[in-house]
This record gives structure tokens, sequence and C-alpha cells, in this order.
């Protein structure tokens, strides 16, 4: 079986396939996956999702990622209302968990789409 790699087209699959097959055409796709980052400073503003942690679709994990991300923050902000702990400390809570189950995936999401897609 043999491909044909187009261009971006704005038309339908036919047009797109200038003659060619439909079936056996591709249209590229640069899918990427964040870098890995730092630790950083916590303070008032954080980040959840794909702002943090972008990651290939290949493992379908990328919007469980980010709905948990706005679970364990909503939790860590709910903790800070008590009168003995502190915005900043739940957001420093909030992202060193958040590190340790996204980046993982991250690198997992990296992997996966270099061995199944030719991922960068």
């Amino acid at each position: 079986m043999s491909f044909c790699c187009l261009p971006f087209c704005d038309g339908d699959a036919d047009e797109c396939c200038d003659g060619e097959d439909p079936e056996q055409c591709v249209l590229p796709l640069r899918i990427s996956t964040a870098a890995p980052v730092r630790d950083w400073e916590p303070s008032r503003v954080t980040l959840i999702g794909d702002a943090i942690h972008a990651m290939s679709p290949v493992l379908a994990m990328g919007a469980n990622t980010a709905m948990r991300d706005a679970s364990e923050l909503t939790r860590t902000l709910c903790e800070a209302r008590s009168p003995h702990a502190s915005l900043v400390e739940a957001v420093a809570d909030y992202q060193a968990e958040m590190a340790a189950y996204a980046f993982p995936l991250v690198a997992n999401s990296r992997e996966t789409g270099r061995t199944r897609v030719g991922q960068a």
C-alpha cells in the first residue's frame, strides 16, 4: 500500500488529493509534546492542562490530565481556606502533585508518539 502526502488544503478530500485516491492520501500534521520544565517558584498564579504539560494525542490522556489538574487545584485551594494554610502553599502543593503525575505521562506520550507515529 502506498500513500501520497499532501500539503495543507482548505478543500474537501477529493480536491486535496488532486486525482489520487482520497483513502490513500494523508495530510501532514505536526504532533508535539511539551518539553520538560524545571520546578518554578509557587505564587498566586499557576498553570493547568496544556499550558504546562501539552502532550501528543497518542495516549488520549491530555484532557483527562487537565481535568485532574483542575480537581487537584480545587482541592488544594479549598484546603487553603483553613486559618493555618496559605494560598501560595496550596499552589505549591498542587504544583508538586501535578508534576508527579503529569510529567511522567508527558514523557510516555512523547516516547509512544515517536514509536507509533514518528513524532519528532
